[in-house]
């Protein structure tokens, strides 16, 4: 398929439409917030919009920038989830922890690890095309 990004491996190809689609649909929500009186939200989006289309032309610094953030969300989530500050949050009856581990933290750091894992594993599919500093 012409549309989508010129990879040999298929899971490469699907995990990075996802990506890609994660990361703009997190840009288009920083927008809103930015549209709704937080302008700084605009800086982040003007990071990830680049990044979604860095990753679509599969060029090397998108793909360490991708893996960077899915290092963050799979450290980052589980820390500010399961912690004393957050348990305050729900008032006199907090859920359960398995509760929180399957509906918070594994929807966001399982795919995470699977995007970690294919990236990875394909590294050589991300090169730079025309001549373009290596």
């Amino acid at each position: 398929m012409k549309l989508l990004p010129a990879t040999n491996s298929l899971v490469l190809r699907w995990t990075l439409v996802a990506l890609t689609a994660a990361f703009l649909w997190a840009a288009f929500r920083y927008i809103q917030f930015a549209v709704a009186g937080h302008p700084l939200y605009v800086l982040l989006a003007a990071f990830l919009v680049p990044l979604a289309l860095g990753l679509w032309l599969l060029i090397p610094a998108a793909r360490l920038l991708a893996l960077a953030a899915c290092w963050i969300v799979v450290f980052i989530v589980p820390l500010g989830t399961i912690n004393p500050f957050a348990a305050m949050e729900f008032g006199p009856n907090p859920p359960a922890l398995w509760e929180l581990i399957v509906f918070r933290v594994a929807p966001l750091v399982g795919p995470s690890l699977f995007a970690i894992h294919v990236l990875g594993k394909h590294k050589s599919e991300f090169r730079w095309r025309h001549g373009a500093a290596a």
